[in-house]
């Protein structure tokens, strides 16, 4: 009996669990579906949150500035579109002109300098914020300036021209890249690391370096100088040492490295004389455009696998993504000039 009791119980069991695998059969595949999907999307770490700054002119030589999260659009206060954005945290700087040099954190202006002043590249390590840009001299010419937590720092002497373009910290070095003007008057892409300058070239009357971006031991600076030809090329520094990306009155406007790729995000002439914007990855050329009319790729951003640049196509804002256009909503007469890309909630 007790043989017979225990064979119950157990085909019992196993009728129960077929019952169990047959309910859960008739289900149907969409369901199974369904089912590991939610379980996916519960585990999955939440898009990045996209950030892109522009302008949008009004056709009667006006501009306003608009900044796109998520493509979605919000109004920026002030006519003057900013000219940098960083977000650390759940904190967005913006660096510009009003009145004067001028960071925006959340919105609130904080001026810097007054007057014939201009903040162009804002970088925020931990608690530590720094600005590049200019500020005039006594005798009247501009200064290539970094400030850190609202504290200015001349990184030029003012005797001549000089102009900071972008700032960008590693560790305890600070980077920024920029131009000076020698004696003759010629303008020289420079690279300030703490202060102490490094020149990119001899000169001449274009050469500038405008973006600047650090990993590990390697300082990677794009700009553009006179090459042999005497085009204006595209350039690359790494590590001082120049590599001509294009020729002919090109410009680049911004570096990032991942890994072992370099991006550089800028423009080539074409046939026709119009800009296409281009992106180059370890010096070999993508167009972006089709060349129509003037367009740029004015700043890449990688993060993870995935590419993001931002600029013009067909005069209209844009955003691309792995080479894919976006156009973004209010994209009228504008274009996009910089894109940051941060992980949800930081």
């Amino acid at each position: 009996m007790r043989h017979r009791t225990l064979f119950l119980a157990i085909a019992a069991a196993a009728l129960v669990f077929a019952l169990a695998a047959c309910k859960k059969k008739t289900v149907g595949a969409d369901a199974a579906v369904a089912e590991s999907a939610a379980q996916a999307n519960d585990t999955a770490a939440p898009g990045p949150d996209v950030y892109v700054l522009g302008i949008e002119y009004d056709g009667e030589g006006g501009s306003s500035p608009v900044m796109w999260k998520n493509g979605e659009a919000q109004a920026l206060a002030g006519g003057n579109p900013p000219a940098s954005l960083f977000v650390s945290g759940n904190d967005v700087y913006l660096a510009g002109w009003a009145g004067g040099a001028t960071l925006w954190k959340n919105g609130e202006a904080q001026l810097l300098s007054e007057g014939q002043s201009d903040a162009r590249s804002v970088f925020v390590l931990d608690k530590d914020v720094y600005v590049a840009g200019v500020e005039p001299s006594a005798a009247g010419n501009q200064m290539a300036t970094l400030w850190k937590n609202g504290k200015a720092q001349h990184l030029s002497s003012g005797e001549t021209g000089a102009f900071a373009y972008a700032v960008f910290v590693s560790g305890k070095d600070v980077y920024v890249a920029g131009q000076e003007d020698d004696a003759e008057g010629k303008s020289v892409p420079t690279l300030w690391k703490n202060g102490q300058a490094q020149r990119l070239s001899q000169g001449s009357n274009y050469d500038y370096a405008k973006s600047v971006y650090v990993q590990g031991k390697d300082a990677y600076v794009a700009g553009r100088m006179q090459d042999a030809k005497g085009n204006w090329a595209v350039t690359l520094w790494t590590n001082g040492k120049a590599q001509h990306l294009s020729s002919g009155l090109d410009d680049s406007s911004s570096v990032f490295a991942s890994g072992s790729d370099v991006y550089i995000a800028g423009y080539e002439h074409n046939a026709q004389d119009k800009w296409v914007a281009t992106l180059w990855k370890n010096g070999k050329a993508q167009r972006l455009s089709d060349g129509k009319q003037n367009d740029s790729a004015n700043c890449v951003y990688v993060s993870g696998d995935d590419v993001y640049v931002a600029g013009s196509n067909n005069g209209a804002a844009t955003l691309w993504k792995n080479g894919k256009a976006q156009p973004l909503p209010e994209n009228g007469n504008s274009t996009a000039t910089h894109v940051f890309v941060a992980a949800k909630g930081k």
